[in-house]
């Protein structure tokens, strides 16, 4: 992920799926912890369904 720089296209596949998903790169990498979106709210203030997310921060 660091390797990536904005303006950078991304996409995502899922084997037996194809391609699922498609984004610009905005900005620099940050650590779970630091990201918001762009309203302002922290990600991990959201319903995530991955509960060892913030393991380790």
């Amino acid at each position: 992920m660091k390797k990536l720089q904005v303006g950078d296209k991304v996409l995502a596949y899922l084997k037996g799926r194809g391609y699922v998903g498609y984004g610009i790169v905005t900005s620099e990498a940050v650590m779970v912890k630091n990201f918001e979106w762009t309203s302002g709210k922290k990600l991990l203030a959201e319903p995530l369904k991955q509960p060892n997310i913030a393991n380790n921060l």
